[in-house]
């Protein structure tokens, strides 16, 4: 499987309700688990800051709370 499937994936099982066709583990069908926003963001965003020096300014910049 390519990464950008895996991604995407990723993205319908966090993001979505839909039953997704394969997990991060197999081939069986998983429910996505419909994240609430707050913590997607904690997700996506809070930890891209710890792993990108330069993330945090730029999220202030664009008027996140990284605190």
């Amino acid at each position: 499987m390519r990464n950008a499937e895996r991604y995407f994936r990723a993205f319908q099982i966090l993001e979505t309700d839909q039953l997704v066709k394969g997990s991060f583990f197999g081939d069986k069908a998983i429910e996505g688990l419909s994240l609430l926003r707050d913590v997607l963001e904690k997700i996506y965003f809070r930890n891209a800051m710890k792993i990108y020096p330069r993330m945090k300014e730029a999220m202030i910049k664009l008027g996140y709370k990284t605190e």
